[in-house]
């Protein structure tokens, strides 16, 4: 899976500076159409340390309107939400419909960091994976829109990744010994990941596995990528609500949005077109009408 992953090719900053004007105009104008849709749309960041999850995030907040952006990274659960369900505090946090939810680590760190140090079998590993397919699927059904992206770095990328911040005075601090610790445990961690994307990549709520290594071209796949997903949940085809997604898809094959997944295994359409915008009160409403002030009292 990871060893497919070719050497991503060399993006110029200027060449990356003309690129992004136009990718930036783009997503601000989904995100505006977007306002004006009944549905919500979820970006789930994962992969290894040092693989641009944070800054990525960071950039898209400043390549769309931050305040229609819910961003949240999940570290340690609060004393709250360790006494309620399991995914009590991501439903807490969902974005609303018309706004763009940026989740960093969400609900795979936890599972993943379990079976990374042997904490949890196969058996248990793959029911709690079974559970965030159910959760996700919960979500989709109600009209949601999930798309994930796998940041990933190979070991000796990852460890010239941490070494660079660590020589940087301004980036020092976000390099800690519990990184490192996991660097030493990469196979772990790789071996758990794989299984984690091959178990919970379905059409509904697709994986994307970014390359980590050049942040140019790990910035322009992210940002391409959430763009043709959001245009194809605004202007169609898109994944009807009640849709359960399936069985997996291939890791960065088809999804929802191409035309290759028409139907399901019994033959029912997974594709639907979306529903007419409904005209809104204050469409109706005449508002340049006036009343006069005698007539007021």
């Amino acid at each position: 899976m990871f060893s497919q992953l070719e050497q991503p090719p060399s993006v110029s900053p200027s060449d990356y500076r003309q690129r992004v004007r136009q990718l930036r105009r783009d997503l601000l104008q989904a995100q505006v159409d977007l306002r004006s849709a009944d549905f919500s749309f979820i970006v789930v960041f994962g992969g290894v340390d040092g693989g641009g999850k944070g800054e990525t995030a960071n950039l898209l907040n400043e390549w769309m309107d931050p305040r229609h952006i819910v961003t949240q990274a999940f570290l340690r659960p609060s004393d709250e939400e360790a006494e309620r369900p399991e995914f009590w505090r991501f439903w807490m946090s969902l974005p609303a419909h018309g706004q763009i939810g940026v989740f960093l680590r969400a609900w795979y760190s936890k599972p993943l960091l379990q079976r990374a140090y042997q904490r949890t079998d196969e058996s248990t590993f793959d029911g709690q994976l079974t559970r965030i397919v159910d959760f996700e699927r919960t979500l989709t059904s109600a009209g949601t829109r999930i798309l994930k992206f796998w940041m990933h770095l190979g070991k000796e990328d990852q460890a010239e990744r941490l070494r660079a911040l660590e020589a940087d005075p301004l980036e020092a601090w976000r390099v800690t010994e519990l990184d490192w610790k996991h660097w030493g445990m990469y196979g772990s961690f790789i071996d758990a990941s794989k299984r984690l994307i091959e178990r919970t990549d379905v059409p509904s709520a697709p994986w994307k596995i970014v390359d980590g290594r050049d942040p140019f071209h790990r910035s322009l796949t992210v940002g391409g990528t959430l763009l043709e997903h959001l245009r194809s949940a605004l202007d169609g085809p898109v994944a009807s609500p009640g849709t359960d997604g399936g069985e997996a898809a291939t890791v960065n094959g088809p999804t929802a949005s191409s035309p290759e997944i028409v139907q399901s295994a019994s033959g029912a359409p997974r594709l639907g077109t979306p529903p007419p915008v409904q005209p809104r009160p204050l469409d109706r409403m005449d508002l340049d009408r006036s009343l006069p002030r005698a007539l007021y009292k």
